[in-house]
């Protein structure tokens, strides 16, 4: 999918990855999961608009709880979770804009649909994970999402199903 990212974004936005290797299982519909990294990224490449600006997308497996998140505002449940990071060097938001972000409909962009976030925090939500952000006006913005990883067990179980299933 990187290809695919890099050509998503403005030219004037430099893309930086930091992609953990050997990170833990997250179960979920791999279509949606993109569909939520797809969107993260189109909205800090228009957020840097026609300036030069840098979007940073890290991965990383965290354990924890509700304090995984910035200023402890997500509630989550004791795990372990993969953190995908979204930040860039925009033109942030206001408290205003971050209180309406994910509601449906809801743009700052004059031809926008409004539709993105709210997607992509459905999606989060319904694979039993969270979403926040952290973004102040020309400081850019940082997402955080967090997916629960797959107990090694079921992983493994997993596994032997599917390998049962190819036999």
């Amino acid at each position: 999918m990187l290809e695919l990212l890099k050509v998503s974004i403005s030219k004037h936005a430099v893309l930086r990855t930091d992609l953990r290797d050997n990170l833990p299982a997250v179960r979920g519909n791999a279509a949606q999961i993109r569909q939520v990294v797809m969107n993260l990224l189109i909205n800090a490449s228009e957020a840097i608009g026609e300036k030069q600006g840098v979007i940073s997308v890290t991965t990383a497996q965290v354990s924890g709880s509700e304090n995984l998140a910035f200023n402890g505002a997500t509630a989550l449940p004791r795990g372990d979770y993969v953190r995908l990071q979204v930040s860039d060097t925009g033109c942030g938001m206001t408290e205003a804009v971050k209180a309406k972000i994910f509601d449906p409909f809801f743009s700052t962009k004059f031809a926008g649909r409004g539709l993105g976030l709210g997607v992509v925090q459905g999606v989060v939500r319904g694979h039993g994970g969270a979403i926040d952000l952290m973004s102040s006006p020309g400081e850019g913005t940082t997402f955080q999402v967090f997916l629960p990883c797959t107990p090694q067990k079921v992983a493994t179980v997993q596994s032997a199903i599917t390998e049962s299933r190819i036999i």
